[in-house]
């Protein structure tokens, strides 16, 4: 089994898309839209400064995707890159993806990061036993957010 890490390519939109909405269906339980998401993608798209969108590929087929953004944090003095999203199809699981993916993203990509962080849904157990065996801790911040508008992502 040869994983492939590479940047996302418009021609992998339709099944990035299909991958994204089943994040969401699984993390949020909600169906984030096709709009949204295009925006999402082009906005990562127009401006790399803000991210990157990494697909995974096995065997030419795409079976899974992270949103890394950058920013710099004062309290750990330098830039975090953030996995916001990492999914990999849940026929692909157990297979070692994402633990290499975060290798991958470590040696090739993050050099210039202090760390890296990432967040999970806190019933998804499998995934913070990972996270914790590949070395994360968790830190003793809650997350929280204020929408500014009513939001409508939710929608198809």
């Amino acid at each position: 089994m040869k994983i492939i890490f590479r940047k996302y390519k418009s021609a992998d939109q339709k099944k990035l898309e299909n991958l994204m909405q089943n994040f969401s269906l699984e993390e949020l339980g909600v169906k984030i839209s096709l709009t949204t998401i295009r925006k999402t993608i082009k906005e990562f798209s127009c401006f790399p400064e803000k991210g990157v969108i990494y697909v995974f590929e096995m065997n030419k087929i795409l079976v899974g995707y992270a949103l890394v953004i950058n920013y710099w944090c004062n309290g750990y003095g330098g830039n975090v890159s953030a996995i916001d999203e990492i999914f990999v199809n849940i026929s692909c699981r157990g297979t070692g993806i994402a633990s290499a993916f975060i290798k991958y993203l470590q040696k090739n990509v993050i050099r210039k990061s202090v760390a890296v962080s990432l967040e999970v849904g806190a019933k998804n157990k499998k995934a913070k036993q990972l996270y914790k065996k590949l070395g994360f801790n968790r830190e003793g911040y809650g997350f929280m957010i204020k929408m500014f508008s009513k939001s409508k992502s939710t929608s198809s």
